[in-house]
């Protein structure tokens, strides 16, 4: 009787180990990848964990991108200057990012199909500021903890 009870319980416990592994291949398969339904339980943690990878990475470059410069004082007068010259109103150009010059931002940022945030944002002084001096003004350099390469 206690063999019978070990077999039964060893054969639902496989079952309930096949069944999951069906279900996981499952819905890695239902994501677009047909490949993945075919991998072992190992080369699926090695796959999923690639793809955790890959997201953390995006969602850091995303944020990254979208993170506000703190700019002197200096460094908000050139960049106005640089928006005035590209043709977006200002209104004065004194160093102080009120809402004419948010405006401006979110002008440029649209016209440049950047993501509209209004701020100067790494990805916005990249795409304004074209020329390496410039770049290192603002910090957007290699050498100044930029991500060009």
């Amino acid at each position: 009787m206690r063999h019978l009870s070990l077999i039964l319980a060893l054969a639902f416990l496989g079952g309930l180990l096949i069944s999951s592994q069906a279900l996981v291949a499952g819905q890695y398969k239902h994501r677009g990848t047909s490949e993945v339904g075919t991998m072992t339980g190992e080369q699926l943690q090695q796959w999923d964990q690639a793809q955790y990878q890959l997201q953390t990475r995006d969602e850091m470059q995303t944020q990254e991108q979208l993170a506000t410069r703190q700019l002197t004082r200096e460094q908000t007068v050139v960049m106005q200057r640089q928006l005035d010259k590209q043709g977006y109103r200002i209104g004065n150009i004194d160093g102080i990012i009120d809402n004419e010059t948010m405006a401006a931002i979110q002008s440029f940022q649209a016209d440049e199909g950047l993501t509209v945030t209004g701020m100067p944002n790494q990805e916005t002084l990249g795409a304004l500021v074209l020329s390496t001096p410039q770049q290192e003004f603002f910090g957007l350099s290699p050498e100044f903890g930029g991500d060009e390469e």
